[in-house]
């Protein structure tokens, strides 16, 4: 099987510099080239040692949290760790 993982392609982490990445990964999806695509998308919260041990106020809001392409037909990852690697993906 050939997968792509798309690692937190969210609002909250969209810049200038990495603005690009959003028609880069959008090309490639269209190319059809892959047997599944999977996102992660990093949820962070109060609770979250990232918010706690950082003091990272990012991904806070469902807003900010969202992935910048259309995923209606991937799986989707909801993470609270830097990691993509957990029982989901592993599954």
């Amino acid at each position: 099987m050939k997968a792509l993982v798309v690692i937190d392609l969210q609002k909250e982490f969209i810049n200038k510099n990495t603005k690009r990445a959003i028609k880069e990964i959008s090309e490639l999806i269209k190319k059809d080239n892959f047997d599944e695509i999977i996102f992660s998308q990093f949820i962070n919260s109060q609770n979250n040692p990232t918010y706690i041990n950082l003091a990272w106020k990012g991904c806070l809001t469902e807003e900010s949290q969202k992935v910048c392409i259309n995923t209606e037909s991937s799986k989707i990852i909801k993470k609270d760790t830097y990691t993509v690697l957990n029982s989901e993906f592993i599954d």
